[in-house]
Order: C-alpha cells, then structure tokens, then sequence
C-alpha cells in the first residue's frame, strides 16, 4: 500500500488560493461589464451569469475558462442571494435589463 501524503503544500500561495485569486480579479473585471447588459444584483443577473459559467467551457477550454467559470458562478450566486433578500427580480438603483433605475 502506497503512503499517502499528508500536510499542506510548501510555498507561500498554494494552488487553490492562486484559483480564488485569479477569479477574483475576473470577476471584479466581468461583473461592471455585464452589468449594463443585465442587471445586478437580482435573480435573472444571477440565473444568466451562472449559465454563462457552465457554458463557457464549451467555447473557451483551458485555464482561462476555469477562471471565468469560477468567477461568473460565485458573481451569480452572490447575485441570487442579493435577489431573495432585495425582494426577487428587480434590484432598485441599477441599470439595466429587468432592473428598475
């Protein structure tokens, strides 16, 4: 039986934290984008941004779809959350399509 490795990486930043890190940025880069297109902050910006994050893979692939996924799937769900606690699909003060401004 093999020994199994135990322990965290060695290094400063660890793999999965340069993940997170990258899909911060693209998000923090994507979410003012689409913004103007449909909405923050309410259901139907969170609906589209996370099929944005599952369809992406098909047409980009790699590394760099890893990251726009990862990024457009916590934007979408954060988007959700910020829907059900606002009152569901319009979010006031934001521009818009399916947004009240």
């Amino acid at each position: 039986m093999a020994k199994r490795k135990r322990g965290r990486k060695k290094g400063i930043v660890s793999g999965q934290f340069t993940d997170y890190l990258i899909a911060g940025l693209v998000k923090s880069f994507t979410e003012p984008l689409l913004a103007n297109y449909i909405g923050n902050a309410n259901l139907v910006s969170g609906a589209v941004k996370i099929g944005i994050g599952y369809g992406v893979q098909k047409f980009i692939g790699g590394n760099v779809a890893k990251y726009i996924k990862m990024a457009m799937l916590i934007d979408g769900a954060e988007d959700i959350v910020y829907g059900l606690f606002r009152g569901g699909l319009q979010a006031q003060g934001q521009s818009g399509f399916g947004v009240v401004v």
